[in-house]
C-alpha cells in the first residue's frame, strides 16, 4: 500500500524506515507467492498493473478490518463490547431493580448484548457455576454458597402483610402475633433460602410457626390466591405494585428484617463485560454491598 501511494521504491522505503533493497525483495517475494505482477517498473517510475490495482483495493479492506479487529479487542478488554447473560426471578421485573440495572448498564456499555433468562432461584446458582449465565438476580439468603460464588446486595425491601380486602386485620398496622392462626401462602423455596426463609424468621421471632396452606413459585400467584380468600401472605413491599382487585397491603409493627435482593456472580474468570456490570453494581449500591 505504501509503494502504491508513493510509486517510488526509494521514498517508500524511507517512509517505511527500511532499506530500499529490502523493500524490493519484499515486493518480489509477494509477487512470487501470488503468481502475479503487481507493479510495472520503468527506468524512472513505478506504476500499478491492473492486477495490482485490484489487489490494492482488497488490501485496503483487509487492513481496515485489522484495525477494526484491534479496536474491538481493546473495547472488549474494557468491557465495552461482548455479551452478558443475566438470570432473574419473575418478581424482579416489577420490583424495579432489573429495569434499573439494565438502564444503568446500557448507559456505560451500549454495545454489550444482554441476554435475559427467567429462572427459579434454586437453578440460578447452578447456571452460574456451569457458565450458562454471568449474573444471577436473587433474593437472599442463598444457603451455603458454592466456593467461587460471591454476592452484592442491591436492594433492601421492607416486608408487608398481604390480606384479602375486608379481612379482620385490614385497614390497620398489624402486630405479627395477630397472624399466628392465619393460613399462610408462601414461596416454594426450602428453609434457609430466599424469601421463604425471611418470612419464616419473621414469624418465629414473633413467637409462632406459620401454618402454611399453600406454596407458589410466583408472588403474583400468591397475591391472586390471597384475593381468592385462600389465606394471607408476607411479601416484599415491591409486590404492592401488583394491584390485584380484592387485595390490600398492610404495615407490620416493629423492626423487622428486610428482604434483600442481590446479584450473584463468579468470583473469578469473568469476562470484562461481566466485571464492568459487577463494578457498576458496587458503585451504585456500595452502601448495601455487605457481601462483596
Amino acid at each position: 500500500m505504501t509503494l502504491s501511494e508513493i510509486l517510488h521504491f526509494g521514498r517508500a522505503a524511507e517512509k517505511l524506515r527500511i532499506a530500499q533493497p529490502a523493500l524490493t525483495q519484499h515486493i518480489q517475494r509477494l509477487e512470487r507467492e501470488l503468481g502475479v505482477q503487481l507493479f510495472d517498473r520503468g527506468p524512472r517510475n513505478v506504476s500499478l498493473t491492473p492486477v495490482g490495482k485490484e489487489f490494492l483495493t482488497e488490501a485496503r479492506r483487509v487492513l481496515a478490518q485489522v484495525e477494526r479487529a484491534v479496536l474491538v479487542a481493546v473495547r472488549a478488554q474494557r468491557g465495552e463490547v461482548g455479551r452478558l447473560e443475566i438470570s432473574y426471578m419473575g418478581s424482579m421485573a416489577y420490583s424495579g431493580i432489573l429495569p434499573e440495572l439494565l438502564a444503568a448498564y446500557e448507559d456505560i456499555a451500549p454495545n454489550v448484548s444482554v441476554g435475559l433468562l427467567e429462572a427459579d432461584q434454586e437453578f440460578q446458582i447452578s447456571y452460574l457455576e456451569e457458565g450458562r449465565t454471568d449474573i444471577a438476580l436473587v433474593r437472599l439468603p442463598l444457603g451455603k454458597l458454592p466456593e467461587g460464588i460471591s454476592t452484592i446486595v442491591v436492594k433492601k425491601e421492607r416486608v408487608v402483610a398481604c390480606l384479602r380486602k375486608g379481612h379482620r386485620l385490614s385497614g390497620k398496622s398489624i402486630n405479627l402475633p395477630e397472624l399466628k392462626d392465619e393460613p399462610f401462602l408462601t414461596t416454594h423455596l426450602k428453609e434457609g433460602q430466599g424469601f421463604y426463609d425471611t418470612a419464616l424468621h419473621i414469624c418465629r421471632t414473633a413467637g409462632f410457626e406459620p401454618q402454611v396452606a399453600s406454596r407458589s413459585h410466583q408472588f403474583a400467584t400468591i397475591v391472586g390466591l390471597v384475593g381468592a380468600g385462600r389465606g394471607i401472605a408476607l411479601v416484599p413491599e415491591s409486590v404492592i405494585k401488583l394491584a390485584v382487585p380484592g387485595v390490600v397491603y398492610e404495615e407490620l409493627v416493629g423492626e423487622l428484617p428486610t428482604s434483600d435482593v442481590a446479584i450473584a456472580f463468579r468470583s473469578e474468570g469473568n469476562s470484562p463485560a461481566t466485571n464492568r456490570f459487577i463494578e457498576l453494581c458496587f458503585k451504585l449500591y456500595h452502601q448495601a454491598a455487605s457481601h462483596w
